[in-house]
């Protein structure tokens, strides 16, 4: 925990098989009965995504869609189980992200108690349309963004500047440094969740974007091993087509962290990296010669 939160308590990670984590689904997702549904999503390419309205979200936390039984989202869960769903709560905050398996049944009992009257607009034949799928998914893992605190930051700096001589612009400074280390300790776990359900691109992009978000702060050189990390396992698992450029991606990130961070004591876990990536793509040179043979 860190230091402003001392005698806090950080919610914003929950364990989805606990009572309150199912409870802070159900607040959250409740405000919008939207999301975009996300498949296909550890192929390497860019993974499907699509609005979907859930029709239910049951007591143990599991999301229920209707969906048509031709449709490309069925043919991508039937190919892999694994799905997210994307939620905004409103303007300013709550924003929900979920991860988890998803299964397709025929459930005709499940079907009629998920009908709605708008649903013929797609299944034309009602509630006994041949091409209607049940979709429930249960969530592995997941966490909440509340940015209610990026509200507090632009309010306290518009007072700053509305009234340059106050004697409260101190205590509003302070608020300034508080909301701001909470939004990065977010915006920082939100990125080890990516890194940690293997979502390596998106880990890469979230710790990039941390360190351009939060540019003075003294984990700058975690956040950048971090970008490192992310890209080499992505070149690691992706297709042999693409490896040798995303190894290369590798090596432009080490380079930038050594010349960035020259006192770093992450540097020679850095140069390791580095040595890999190039080693890496040296073996992919020569497969390539051996081939052309």
């Amino acid at each position: 925990m860190d230091s402003i939160n001392k005698q806090q308590v950080e919610d914003n990670f929950k364990n989805l098989t606990s009572k309150d984590a199912t409870e802070k689904i159900k607040e959250l997702s409740g405000k919008d009965t939207s999301c975009f549904f996300c498949s296909n999503i550890n192929s390497g390419k860019p993974f499907s995504v699509r609005p979907m309205s859930v029709q239910q979200l049951d007591d143990d936390g599991c999301f229920w869609f209707l969906s048509a039984t031709d449709s490309d989202k069925n043919a991508e869960i039937s190919s892999d189980a694994h799905v997210q769903l994307l939620f905004k709560g409103s303007d300013y905050s709550d924003f929900l992200n979920i991860y988890g398996t998803a299964t397709i049944s025929k459930d005709k009992e499940k079907i009629k108690e998920l009908w709605q009257p708008i649903l013929k607009t797609w299944f034309t034949e009602g509630k006994d349309d041949p091409r209607i799928s049940v979709i429930k998914v249960e969530p592995i893992e997941g966490y909440y963004w509340d940015t209610r605190h990026n509200k507090a930051i632009g309010l306290m700096q518009t007072f700053i500047n509305t009234h340059p001589g106050s004697p409260k612009n101190k205590e509003a400074t302070e608020i300034i440094d508080i909301c701001r280390a909470k939004l990065e300790l977010k915006e920082a776990s939100a990125a080890e969740l990516y890194y940690n359900i293997g979502q390596f691109k998106a880990a890469a992009v979230a710790y990039t974007n941390l360190m351009n978000n939060f540019p003075d702060s003294d984990k700058g050189d975690t956040y950048k091993l971090q970008v490192i990390k992310s890209f080499y396992q992505y070149a690691t698992l992706s297709i042999e087509e693409k490896k040798e450029e995303r190894f290369e991606q590798v090596i432009t990130e080490c380079h930038d962290f050594l010349d960035r961070y020259t006192e770093s004591k992450l540097a020679k876990e850095v140069e390791r990296y580095l040595n890999s990536s190039q080693t890496n793509i040296k073996a992919l040179k020569n497969e390539q010669i051996k081939k052309a043979a």
